[in-house]
């Protein structure tokens, strides 16, 4: 991942230095510009009259675009995951990474029994810790005991590495409810 965050600010930084040289010779004089603009409708002409050319262009241009989409994603998501929470101990401060929690958050979905899978966000807002959870369900459980007793786990687990008054609303949202075949648990008990 380090080789690739590289390599795209490698690849900007010279997309940027050519957009500026670009910028700075059309400014320069009128000769300059009519030479550019030349070159361009040259270039334009060719990749417009040939039909392979064209498909080309385009399947590198939607290529770099979907680059691009995916890197400001990716961006947001390692900015949102490197956020962490200050703790004061007596030995001094203690950083929580906003991950660190999310991921002892999903350790709660082996001990509940109804729950199929659980997603937790995490958000540091005014100093508290707000926590969202995305979750499925097995359709035989009771959704309130479960929702219930996964935000009592969440306050539980997290008043261990957070203050309590610390920690603030705990929203869950249950996405899906998936029927559970009998047949298959007890398979996948007995391996």
């Amino acid at each position: 991942m380090l080789f690739f965050r590289k390599l795209v600010l490698f690849l900007s930084s010279i997309f940027l230095f050519l957009l500026s040289v670009f910028s700075l010779l059309i400014s320069i004089n009128e000769n300059t510009n009519t030479w550019i603009r030349a070159e361009f409708n040259t270039v334009f002409l060719f990749v417009y009259q040939e039909l392979t050319v064209r498909i080309i262009t385009q399947t590198i241009s939607i290529l770099l675009l979907l680059l691009c989409l995916g890197v400001f994603f990716a961006a947001l998501k390692l900015r949102r995951r490197d956020k962490t929470y200050k703790l004061e101990s007596p030995y001094g401060e203690i950083k929580v990474s906003v991950g660190a929690i999310e991921d002892y958050i999903k350790m709660i979905k082996t001990e509940i029994t109804g729950v199929k899978d659980l997603s937790p966000k995490v958000f540091l807002r005014k100093g508290k810790v707000k926590i969202y959870v995305r979750m499925s369900l097995y359709a035989d459980s009771e959704i309130g005991d479960v929702v219930v007793s996964v935000q009592s786990a969440i306050k539980s687990y997290l008043s261990n590495i957070l203050l309590e008054e610390k920690i603030g609303a705990i929203r869950v949202f249950v996405s899906n409810i998936i029927y559970r075949d009998k047949t298959v648990e007890e398979r996948r008990r007995r391996r």
